[in-house]
């Protein structure tokens, strides 16, 4: 999970906690893809904030193609910008999915659920 707001990271991964996932929280894309080369298996389902500074989740979704064993890993985006121009963005470069927020926490966790 790639979010750059500290409060909302923090409350996903107590909702993690509670929902027995165990997930990687990373603060921005450049963080994430350390976490992403360092990790010994390969992660089952990667979301992501749409719009943090440095990279956007659409470049992180880029980068993580390039590498190996993530070709065809689910990459959601995650954002307040819900309008339609940038979920076609999203979904012209084959992001899995896109997920309003705010969002419902138990959607949220049913759709991780489906990928563990």
């Amino acid at each position: 999970m790639v979010e750059d707001d500290p409060e909302l990271r923090e409350t996903l991964q107590d909702i993690f906690e509670l929902n027995g996932l165990e997930a990687d929280l990373a603060e921005d894309a450049k963080a994430a893809l350390k976490y992403i080369k360092q990790e010994e298996g390969e992660y089952n389902i990667i979301l992501s904030d749409y719009l943090m500074p440095g990279m956007s989740g659409l470049v992180l979704f880029s980068e993580i193609r390039k590498l190996s064993g993530y070709k065809k890993t689910p990459f959601y985006i995650l954002s307040a910008r819900t309008d339609k121009e940038t979920k076609d963005k999203c979904f012209k470069v084959n992001v899995t999915g896109f997920i309003d927020k705010p969002f419902n926490i138990s959607e949220l966790i049913k759709l991780l659920s489906k990928y563990i």
